[in-house]
C-alpha cells in the first residue's frame, strides 16, 4: 500500500521491507502497488482504490488494454514520485538504522531502483506520451534501465503525442533494456507515425503484437523477421499498408495474422494447393499452409 504522499517510498524501513520483497522475491511473485482514491471504474462502478500491477490481474481478462484502463485513475502526481525513487535516500527516526539496512541492501539497491521506476513508468507510457509531457523521456529512460512489462497497450491515436519521434521512442526504450525478451504482448495504436524502428527485431520474446488502426504506417521493418516467437499479427485497418518485408514467410511460428481493412494488400490475396517452406512440403498442416499462402501472396503481389 502506498499512501496519498508517498511518504512510504521515503521511509528506510519501508524501502528495506521492498528489497526484501522485490530484489529478493520468489519466482512468480510480483510488485504491485495500491492507493486510496476515489473513482468510477471502467466497468461503471464505484470505486476506492486503484493499483498498479506488475503484469495483468483476474478483472484484465487477459486484455493488456483493460490494466492500461484500470491504472488511469493512479495520479500522476504519485507516480511521479514513484518514477524519481531512490532508496538509498530513505529518511531513518534512527540514523543506525539506515546504515544498517543500506550496508544489508548494498548493491541490489539500484536494481531494487530499477525495478520501482519500472513498474509505475510501464502504467503511465500511455498518458505521459498522450500528453506529450516533457517528463516523457524521464519514463522512457526508467523503462530502458528496467526489466520491460511483460504486457503493454498504448494508444497515441488522436492525441498531441501521437508522433513518430514518440512512437520510435517507445520501442527502442523497450528494445533497450537488459532484458527485452520479457516484453511478450505489445499493443500499439498510432495515426501518425509511418514506421516503426529496427530495434523492434529485439524484442525477441514478444508473441502478440497488434497494430490495428496504425493508418499512416507504410510498411514494416525487414528486422521483423527475427521475432521467432511471434505467433499472432494483427494488421487490420492499416489502409496506408502497402507492403511487407520479403522474407516473412520465414517467420515459423506465425499462426494468425489479420489485415483486414488492409485495401493495398488484400487484393493480393490467393489461395494455392500447396507451398514449400524451408525446403519442407506443408500441405498436409492446412492452417500452416494456409498462413504461408497468405503471407507469400502478401510479400510478392
Amino acid at each position: 500500500m502506498v499512501d496519498a504522499n508517498g511518504v512510504s517510498w521515503s521511509r528506510i524501513w519501508c524501502v528495506y521491507e521492498m528489497y526484501v520483497s522485490v530484489v529478493g522475491q520468489r519466482p512468480g511473485f510480483t510488485y504491485d502497488m495500491y492507493t486510496t482514491f476515489e473513482h468510477t471504474d471502467q466497468y461503471g462502478q464505484k470505486a476506492f482504490a486503484v493499483g498498479i500491477t506488475q503484469g495483468m490481474v483476474h478483472v484484465d481478462k487477459g486484455y493488456s488494454q483493460c490494466k492500461s484502463r484500470r491504472e488511469a485513475h493512479f495520479t500522476i502526481e504519485l507516480i511521479d514520485r514513484g518514477v524519481s525513487f531512490k532508496g538509498e535516500d530513505g529518511d531513518a527516526s534512527v540514523a543506525a538504522d539506515k546504515v544498517n539496512i543500506l550496508n544489508e541492501i548494498g548493491n541490489p539497491a539500484i536494481e531494487l531502483n530499477q525495478t520501482i521506476h519500472g513498474v509505475v513508468s510501464a502504467a503511465v507510457l500511455e498518458r505521459v506520451l498522450k500528453a506529450n509531457r516533457q517528463e516523457r523521456h524521464i519514463y522512457l529512460s526508467a523503462v530502458r534501465e528496467s526489466s520491460p512489462p511483460r504486457e503493454l497497450s498504448v494508444d497515441l491515436s488522436d492525441s498531441d503525442g501521437d508522433t513518430q519521434e514518440n512512437v520510435t521512442a517507445l520501442i527502442d526504450a523497450l528494445a533497450g533494456c537488459s532484458e527485452p525478451s520479457k516484453c511478450e504482448q505489445l499493443t500499439l495504436l498510432t495515426k501518425r507515425a509511418t514506421e516503426l524502428p529496427q530495434s523492434l527485431c529485439r524484442l525477441t520474446g514478444l508473441t502478440e503484437l497488434n497494430l490495428r488502426s496504425c493508418r499512416s504506417l507504410v510498411g514494416l521493418p525487414d528486422s521483423i523477421t527475427q521475432m521467432v516467437a511471434l505467433t499472432d499479427l494483427c494488421l487490420s485497418e492499416c489502409p496506408s499498408l502497402v507492403s511487407l518485408p520479403g522474407s516473412m514467410n520465414q517467420m515459423v511460428a506465425l499462426k494468425w495474422l489479420s489485415f483486414s481493412g488492409c485495401r493495398s494488400l488484400v487484393g493480393a490475396v490467393k489461395l494455392l494447393p500447396d507451398v514449400v517452406v524451408n525446403g519442407n512440403t506443408q500441405a498436409h498442416d492446412p492452417i500452416r499452409q494456409t498462413q504461408v499462402v497468405l503471407l507469400q501472396h502478401l510479400v510478392n503481389g
